[in-house]
Formats: C-alpha cells, structure tokens, sequence
C-alpha cells in the first residue's frame, strides 16, 4: 500500500511472527509498527521506509552536541564479526549437497561471508492431523531453498555491524513530527568525538511532565561522513 520496492521471497518456520519480522525488517532496511485509530478503533499493521534528511530537499538541519539539541549520549557499539553474506549447506554430502547464498549486499573488499550449516533442516517434515497422528510431507526444491534462505537471514541477523545511541534529541532546532519522523535518517555532529555522522532514528519515546516534553531516541545504522578537525 505504502508503494515500497523492496521484498522477500523467503518461509520462516518454527518462530514467532515477531521474530520473523525483526529479521526480515534488518534484512531490508524497512520499518514496521502497530497503528490505532481511536476514532474508528482500527489497528493497522505499517511498514515504512524513512527519509534521508542528511541533504536536498530532506534536509532540515542537524542533531549536535554543541547546540543543545543532542544530549545524555549512551553509545552501544555492537558486534565486530559483521557479517554480510551467508552461504547455507542444506541436507546432502559432496556435489549432491544443496547449497544457497543468502546476500544483503557488498562485493569485493567489502564481502563478509559467513558459512552456516543447515543440515538440520530436512527435507521432509510432519503435519499434525486432528485425530492427534502426523503424516510426513516433503518439500519442494523451492519451498526447501526458501528455508534455507530464511536460516541464513536469521544467522546474519546476529551478526550484523551495528552501533547505537541512546540520546535526548531536544525539540528547540529539530521537533520530531515535523522535521524528521520514525525511521528517518537525520545528522549528527559529535564534537566531543570528533566526529560528523549520519543514523536512523530507530526508535522513539516521548515523554509528557509538568515541566514540558522529552524526547528520546535511539539511533542506528551509522554512518561516518567526515572527521573533524580543529
């Protein structure tokens, strides 16, 4: 509905729809949540897609740390074994093996490849009848590689580069709702680091006192844009 050209052709099996959601969510780049309409008492399921405001029309200025808008920094840095790419060994010996390549991008010096081995996953499986017995029912070639597809997004899933940023983004320069949104990709200036970078703001909280209105976000996928000097 939203128009979005990335998807998956992918079975997950033996998880929770959650789980599933997160992996194919860190596999794509896209954003999901749950919306309510109070006054027609409709929930709706949403994937989303953010908007690069690092330039161009998408730009309305930056989070940093010198102007007051970016504060109480947490940073998290994630695993350093990133991977990018898995190759998955399904049921088989030797040439008779079946094997697949599962790929979120990159090529050449930039390859991460992880090897991931699915002998596990058979090709036959049981289905659970109402009289309480299984009867055993066999996949095909496709519905096998989609299985072994799923099993490598889910390893890659663990193995992603992430670092994130627990932060108060003030609303003096930047008011979220208005200048950026959930799942946006906003700049960032860390003077005390050094650093000019850009993130997504994954995650939102805002919070509602007497003494006004806080928000905070947490940022992730980042990138760095330039180093500072002087």
């Amino acid at each position: 509905a939203k128009g979005l050209e990335p998807r998956a052709d992918t079975q997950i099996t033996w998880g929770s729809v959650l789980d599933a959601e997160i992996t194919l969510s860190k596999a794509s780049g896209l954003g999901f949540r749950e919306t309510f309409d109070p006054v027609s008492a409709v929930e709706t399921f949403e994937v989303y897609a953010g908007t690069d405001r690092t330039q161009g029309d998408g730009y309305n200025g930056f989070f940093g740390d010198d102007i007051g808008n970016l504060a109480d920094l947490v940073v998290t840095q994630g695993t350093s074994e990133w991977k990018n790419a898995a190759i998955v060994g399904g049921e088989g010996e030797g040439t008779a093996r079946k094997v697949i390549t599962v790929s979120l991008g990159g090529e050449g010096d930039d390859l991460r490849e992880l090897w991931v081995d699915a002998k596990d996953l058979s090709r036959t499986y049981q289905i659970a009848q109402p009289d309480g017995t299984y009867t055993e029912a066999t996949y095909t070639d496709e519905e096998y590689a989609a299985a072994l597809r799923a099993r490598g997004l889910e390893k890659l899933s663990e193995q992603l580069r992430t670092l994130s940023v627990d932060a108060e983004l003030g609303q003096g320069l930047m008011t979220f709702g208005k200048d950026y949104f959930l799942g946006d990709i906003v700049p960032l200036k860390i003077v005390r680091c050094g650093l000019r970078l850009s993130a997504r703001v994954s995650a939102v909280r805002t919070t509602y006192e007497q003494s006004g209105k806080t928000v905070r976000g947490v940022l992730s996928d980042f990138t760095l844009t330039k180093e500072l000097t002087g």
